[in-house]
């Protein structure tokens, strides 16, 4: 629902509103590297490019999630992860997952979330802004733990706590660029030790292939089929080792500033102007093309996990997303595909949910012997079945409502807790 404008004069001499004499504040140029919003404080106004990347990225991430719902960790890195049994098919599946979406719809909602933030700190009171985000890192917490530890509410939602507090919408322009420069570097110089220090790991003789082997795949079996305090018991384990990852944080605070800094500009309305877009895909293909020729050179094991984790994937992955948002922002809204993503966005947080809660009943409790058992083939094929009832479900559902169930709750937390105070 959009909030309505007061009326007012279009006629800047007579509008002290919009009379650069009268109003130095809104003289500069968004375009300009000291431009701040701290004196603009405005209504929120729903922008619909917003809504139809959200949903194109929160639909897309059930390709990547669900290869470690229906199998092991192993399957999500690896097209020979099931004691090195992949077809020729398997492969190229995994080479076009890789190549196209691994990491890219992660940064589009990271950077949705910072772009998103920026707006509400711009129209709302910092303290509901922050009610808002304590009730998201609930809801995180609960689903990390009892549904799924690839959770990233939590994370989004810490993140964004750190962003508020070091006066994310107080900074101008060159002063986001320069923060998106030092954790880059940060995060580069991170993610480069990590790497040398599995080289030097793999170069005393020791091996990764734990992960790929027979026992590896026969001990995911039997935790996640079978009791769940057992499963309950991992799923702790493994979404704590994800939420004290230090390059988790580094990463997702880098596309949260580059997506406030990307809605300075602009760019959800406009998108990228021609060379821009030619630049970003050379550099997007080159950046990727590394990690992936060297993942298929050692046959994705051993060393080619060390090349997953890359500085070149965090480089391809921001590129990658910021040119999947500029297509998205180009469809029309006129447009059949573009009403059908949108009202996903919308529904985001009750799809997300619903992923987790669908699959993980799927394979690790009333069809168990899918697990582990499926090529990547068919779990693609599933995925993508359930992508598109989910876009069905999201237009009958407006039909109907004009809220999603999960959206309401966290909404009436919010207002409940706002009332109080």
């Amino acid at each position: 629902m959009q909030d309505t404008v007061p009326l007012e004069s279009t006629n800047p001499a007579t509008n002290p509103a919009t009379n650069p004499a009268t109003n130095p504040v809104t003289s500069p140029s968004i375009l300009s590297p000291t431009y701040t919003e701290t004196n603009i404080i405005e209504p929120i106004k729903r922008l619909n490019s917003l809504d139809r990347i959200r949903g194109f990225a929160m639909l897309g991430i059930l390709i990547l999630n669900i290869q470690a719902m229906a199998g092991p960790f192993s399957a999500y890195i690896s097209p020979f992860w099931n004691q090195g049994d992949g077809s020729a098919l398997d492969v190229f599946v995994f080479q076009f997952v890789f190549f196209f979406f691994d990491g890219r719809f992660m940064s589009m909602l990271a950077m949705l979330f910072g772009a998103g933030l920026l707006i509400q700190l711009s129209s709302l009171p910092k303290e509901k802004v922050s009610r808002r985000l304590t009730w998201l890192m609930l809801i995180g917490l609960l689903h990390g733990v009892f549904l799924w530890s690839g959770d990233i509410l939590l994370l989004y939602a810490i993140c964004a706590f750190i962003l508020i507090q070091t006066k994310f919408r107080e900074l101008n322009n060159k002063q986001l660029i320069k923060r998106l420069i030092i954790i880059g570097v940060i995060f580069s110089v991170l993610i480069s030790l990590y790497y040398i220090g599995l080289i030097y790991f793999l170069s005393l003789g020791e091996s990764l292939d734990i992960i790929l082997s027979a026992t590896g795949v026969e001990d995911a079996v039997r935790i996640w089929t079978g009791p769940y305090l057992l499963q309950l018991q991992h799923q702790i384990i493994e979404f704590l080792s994800i939420l004290f990852e230090p390059t988790v944080y580094f990463n997702i605070i880098f596309c949260m500033i580059l997506g406030g800094l990307l809605h300075r500009l602009n760019f959800y309305k406009q998108g990228l102007n021609n060379q821009q877009l030619i630049l970003f895909t050379i550099l997007a293909v080159v950046s990727i093309s590394i990690p992936a020729y060297l993942q298929h050179l050692y046959q994705y094991t051993e060393r080619s996990v060390v090349e997953y984790y890359s500085v070149f994937r965090f480089i391809s992955n921001i590129l990658m997303a910021v040119i999947y948002s500029h297509c998205l922002i180009k469809l029309s809204q006129n447009n059949r595909i573009s009403k059908w993503l949108e009202n996903a966005g919308k529904l985001a947080l009750t799809l997300y949910i619903s992923q987790s809660i669908i699959m993980l009943l799927l394979f690790r409790v009333f069809v168990i012997q899918l697990y582990s058992t499926l090529s990547r083939v068919e779990v693609l094929m599933i995925a993508v079945i359930f992508i598109g009832l989910q876009i069905v479900f999201a237009q009958y559902y407006f039909k109907y409502f004009k809220q999603g169930p999960m959206e309401f709750i966290w909404r009436k937390l919010v207002t409940l807790t706002t009332d109080k105070v």
